[in-house]
């Protein structure tokens, strides 16, 4: 493998979405599966479903409580004048988990704002900021792997 700088390395990306846009959008398909894979290991080690979601089968659970189920890869499109593709979690809760919610405990309407006690944060796992570090290692390597071969086939 040849090593690239950065700089280097964003101008081969640019080019190759021009010029051979359909292995690269194919590679960013294998890419955000294999994030994919990994953002769902993180989840179900971090994120444990409650008892009530345990003892439900999943043909009867209610659409709220699939969070482990909705993680999604999203369309190619371009940002910047380079081809991107992004994962996320469908679910309409999945943002609570990720970095919490307000919360203020012990506040009653009728108190008015006067009494209102200090909101805070509830519990959140940030399943992708634990993937994110271990997984750009693994997807330098794959890119440089991938524009050695690209270059090889004469392609680039």
């Amino acid at each position: 493998m040849s090593v690239v700088s950065v700089g280097e390395y964003s101008e081969i990306m640019k080019k190759a979405g021009q010029l051979i846009p359909k292995e690269t959008k194919k590679f960013l398909k294998t890419e955000t599966q294999k994030l994919k894979r990994h953002l769902l290991r993180e989840a179900n080690n971090s994120v444990t479903p409650s008892k009530i979601e345990e003892n439900i089968d999943d043909e009867n659970r209610p659409r709220h409580l699939k969070y482990h189920k909705s993680f999604k890869a999203g369309k190619t499109y371009k940002y910047n004048q380079a081809l991107s593709k992004r994962v996320f979690n469908a679910s309409r809760h999945g943002w609570f988990i990720e970095s919490g919610r307000p919360v203020a405990r012990g506040y009653k309407k009728r108190d008015g704002y006067r009494n209102m006690p200090t909101i805070r944060r509830s519990k959140h796992y940030k399943v992708y900021g634990k993937v994110i570090p271990p997984f750009e290692k693994i997807w330098s390597d794959d890119t440089e792997q991938w524009v050695d071969k690209m270059m090889k086939e004469g392609k680039l």
